[in-house]
């Protein structure tokens, strides 16, 4: 007696009832985009740039509370290519963002295939005021 496993159906990339989730992942990710553009830098974006990224010797590798060695790389490489702005200052935290939003995505629906409860899901993770700034 042979024993076969069942293969899972593979699931489409795009679902047109996961629009309303895109959409909402769309704009979670947009209003980040505006608020990093928009927003002041606060004093630890500007210590991280004046004392890590800015310096023309390379001091990614010193210990300081403030100096998040990724972080700290990506700026340097965001504001030598791209000029200094607000937004290639804080271009690492918006992959960060960016990946957030998509796991948050992500486990809304690994959690359940109700998809009100998927959008409030991810409502309730990407747009949380204590994550978002």
């Amino acid at each position: 007696m042979e024993f076969h496993a069942r293969q899972p159906d593979p699931q489409p990339l795009f679902v047109p009832q996961d629009l309303w989730l895109i959409g909402a992942a769309v704009s979670a990710w947009l209003w980040t985009v505006v608020r990093a553009h928009r927003q002041a830098i606060i004093v630890d974006e500007a210590r991280t740039y004046n004392n890590f990224v800015w310096r023309l010797a390379p001091a990614h590798w010193e210990g300081a509370s403030n100096n998040h060695l990724l972080n700290s790389l990506l700026m340097r490489f965001f504001t030598s290519v791209f000029g200094v702005s607000h937004l290639t200052v804080r271009a690492p935290a918006l992959i960060g963002a960016a990946l957030f939003i998509w796991a948050a995505h992500l486990l809304s629906k690994l959690l359940t295939a109700h998809r009100l409860l998927q959008i409030t899901i991810f409502v309730a993770l990407a747009f949380n005021p204590f994550v978002f700034d």
